[in-house]
């Protein structure tokens, strides 16, 4: 029913104004948040470190508050920290240990994360730290999410290359002993990039793409496992999740919409583990990207990295024949692009090229590293933000594999791509 100032009195009258103006207020504000636009912006750019022997380092693309979350991963994936792929491959410089609940006992894991995540370099003062948000589902709390990110420690500026620490009681020291590797010291003004080579490696290296944690995972999920202790700036966030990277902006045909670092690792290693679906197999690639694999190992860019007890931990290169080779590409959003398979339906390429060929303003390049290549994802129509991302490589992956990697989402309470969806029920 209606009221009116007849049946009512005064204090429910004013009681009633406030309440219209709350709502008018609150459904401007929701208007604003479905127009604004920071979910485009840049906040993080890849590009190659200033830092020697850094080889890729991640920048801040504006200022951040101290305690605020700089990044989240689009994407993580588990796997025990014992498996091939992780103590004998590449990944091995990479990949982040943790502990997960499983049997009513704690597994020690090794997640991979996508986005800027594993290729923050080391610092013994670092400006970031390593979170992991939110909690796994379980039988009774379904909506539960778990998500790692990073978190500033201090404020930071636009231009700083961000620093993580490989070893928060020894500075990192033991990390670098294991892999035979020099651990150096440098202070991080000499890091930062300023001025014009910040603009212009911003406006080369920062992503056109948006994938994985929108708003409604946030609130629904990782706020549901309980109070967040860090700033976070929501507005930064996509309003929808997008379990399939998106174009954050509109483009033209021929832009490069990402650059990203990719590692090479073997096929048997990959095989049956849920980063398997997300990697470029040789015979998925076309026959220019196969050339530029064998350019790319001509050239020294293209390692297949081993270490073992046979090789008391030093890092080898254990190549044997190209149809062994998987591409992996470990940061960005790039193995986040749904992949299809007549060419008239995507509108992006990929392009291999080496990691070395990327260097910008007074750095040593991006071929340092276990990272030799690079990726170029190149939109080939016309596209508007929000549109969702095809890539014209068709995935071999077989259905238990798809099955392996779309169950460990699910587990982890991430969104599950739609083409993947229908391989959880096998």
């Amino acid at each position: 029913f209606l009221l009116s100032p007849h049946n009512m009195d005064m204090q429910g009258m004013i009681f009633l104004i406030l309440t219209l103006l709350s709502s008018r207020k609150t459904n401007a504000g929701n208007a604003a948040d479905e127009n604004n636009d920071l979910w485009k912006a840049c906040e993080i750019f890849l590009a190659p470190s200033s830092v020697k022997g850094g080889g890729w380092g991640a920048f801040a693309a504006r200022d951040f508050d101290e305690n605020e979350i700089i990044e989240l991963a689009p994407r993580h994936v588990y796997l025990p920290e014992e498996d091939s792929l992780i103590e004998n491959s590449a990944l091995n410089d990479y990949y982040y240990g943790g502990w997960r609940w499983d049997s009513n006992q704690h597994i020690r894991t090794a997640a991979v994360a996508l986005g800027n995540v594993m290729f923050y370099n080391h610092h013994p003062q670092p400006n970031i730290a390593w979170v992991r948000f939110g909690e796994e589902p379980t039988k009774d709390v379904t909506e539960l999410s778990s998500i790692h990110g990073f978190v500033s420690r201090r404020k930071i500026e636009a231009g700083e290359e961000l620093f993580s620490t490989y070893g928060e009681e020894d500075g990192g020291k033991r990390w670098f002993q294991d892999r035979k590797l020099e651990l150096i010291d440098i202070p991080i003004y000499e890091s930062r990039k300023n001025g014009t080579a910040y603009e212009r490696d911003k406006n080369s290296f920062c992503s056109k793409v948006y994938a994985g944690i929108g708003r409604p995972s946030w609130e629904n999920g990782i706020l549901t496992s309980g109070h967040i202790p860090y700033k976070h700036k929501i507005e930064y966030l996509a309003p929808s999740d997008h379990p399939s990277a998106i174009a954050k902006v509109d483009v033209a045909a021929g832009t490069v919409l990402e650059i990203s670092p990719a590692l090479i690792v073997s096929l048997p290693q990959i095989f049956m583990t849920p980063v398997g679906p997300m990697g470029f197999k040789w015979d998925e690639l076309d026959e220019t990207q196969q050339h530029n694999l064998k350019t790319l190992r001509t050239s020294g860019d293209l390692q297949m990295q081993f270490q073992g007890l046979t090789t008391e931990w030093i890092r080898i290169d254990k190549f044997r024949h190209f149809e062994d080779v998987v591409v992996l590409p470990v940061a960005g959003n790039i193995a986040m692009v749904e992949r299809v398979r007549k060419v008239k339906e995507a509108n992006c390429m990929l392009e291999i090229i080496s990691s070395g060929s990327m260097h910008s303003t007074m750095d040593h390049g991006g071929g340092e590293g276990s990272a030799g290549i690079a990726l170029k994802l190149v939109a080939t129509k016309a596209l508007k933000s929000g549109d969702q991302l095809k890539l014209n490589i068709p995935s071999n992956a077989s259905p238990s594999e798809n099955n392996v990697l779309a169950k460990e989402l699910e587990r982890s309470g991430q969104n599950v791509p739609s083409f993947l969806e229908i391989f959880l029920s096998k």
